[in-house]
């Protein structure tokens, strides 16, 4: 009986430390694993140049700076004194109010390593403005939309749904504008330490004064893509993304390989599909897995070319082997059909000799 005891405590002994050992050495692989993916991610969603996230930038060099001020000139000009372009992506024009103190500030809640947590904040002349919106949206009447935006020029989601509405009514000049006066209200109140070129800024989805950033960019980027700023699009993509990378609330995932197709970052593509597949299974997305495809082939240059030509001669060929023999097969056929009688008729004459 004393030896059964022994064995029995044994055996449990031996048992709990290879759990043990077995549960930190997973512990360990997890952790390494995230350290490695928070480090990707911080790496790969990196805006290249700050100056990408400004579309007229992008606009001056594909129409050239002459082209640009002469459009800005028509539409007014910019302001001269009064405001101050804050971070590069919006340079406020004439017809703007003056920014101020709008009621909403960005918090630094907490620090994660490289990465830093912030909050948006509302004061209490901005929660009473929310209130005024929210009746206004119930009301479903524009007009009490407008009003609101009247009293209070740089409330976020009064010129987001403003927005939505114009570009109902096919008005996206207005549509635009609206955005992006939304986007330089939401400048004034960014955080001394949110860089927008690190990629390490990260921003709880949940909290539904969050919310507005998120909506804000994710128009904006599609707005500036209607207009042919694709690599501008892309890199608030990266901005998007990097906001809360491991839920991707906003699918940014699903529309950002169009935009990196089309402004020719076919690196950027495959780094992101390569790097992103242990974690988000980036090939199990339709678009992905083409738009990673069509990337390879592109940056194959030249002998990409050579390839596809390759490809149409062999498959013309083999179109032109199937026509043949459909051909040859389909006038065999035929004639069988139309020497069916004189074969019965020479049968017919062969057995009655016989």
């Amino acid at each position: 009986m004393c030896c059964l005891t022994v064995l029995v405590v044994l055996f449990l002994y031996v048992f709990v430390a290879m759990f043990v050992r077995a549960l930190v050495s997973t512990s360990v692989r997890l952790f390494v694993s995230m350290s490695v993916y928070v480090h990707v991610c911080v790496c790969l969603l990196r805006v290249t140049v700050a100056r990408h996230l400004n579309a007229d930038n992008e606009m001056k060099r594909i129409f050239g700076a002459r082209v640009v001020r002469n459009e800005r000139r028509q539409e007014g000009g910019r302001r001269a004194g009064r405001a101050i372009r804050l971070a590069g992506i919006i340079s406020p024009q004439a017809s703007w109010h003056h920014l101020g103190r709008n009621g909403l500030t960005m918090d630094l809640v907490e620090r994660k390593g490289n990465c830093c947590v912030f909050e948006m904040k509302h004061d209490l002349h901005y929660q009473q403005t929310q209130e005024q919106f929210w009746q206004s949206v119930e009301s479903m009447n524009p007009d009490a939309i407008a009003a609101v935006l009247g009293r209070h020029p740089y409330h976020i989601d009064s010129l987001l749904q403003l927005s939505e509405i114009c570009k109902m009514n096919e008005d996206r000049r207005v549509a635009a504008d609206l955005i992006e006066r939304a986007v330089y209200a939401l400048e004034g109140s960014f955080h001394t330490l949110f860089n927008m070129a690190t990629g390490s800024n990260r921003m709880d989805y949940n909290k539904m004064e969050n919310r507005a950033v998120f909506f804000t960019l994710f128009r904006h980027l599609v707005m500036v893509g209607l207009r042919g700023c694709y690599r501008t699009s892309l890199e608030f993509c990266k901005l998007v993304l990097s906001l809360d990378p491991d839920n991707d609330p906003l699918a940014i995932l699903l529309i950002i390989d169009f935009y990196a197709l089309r402004s020719s970052e076919y690196k950027f593509l495959m780094r992101l599909a390569d790097e992103w597949e242990a974690h988000h299974h980036v090939s199990r997305l339709p678009n992905m897995a083409f738009s990673c495809a069509l990337s390879k082939f592109h940056a194959s240059g030249a002998s990409g070319t050579c390839k596809v030509e390759a490809v149409n001669e062999r498959l013309s060929a083999e179109a032109d082997k199937d026509v043949s023999h459909l051909g040859f097969s389909c006038a065999q056929s035929e004639g069988e059909g139309v020497l069916a009688p004189q074969k019965k008729e020479l049968s017919s004459k062969r057995e009655k000799k016989g």
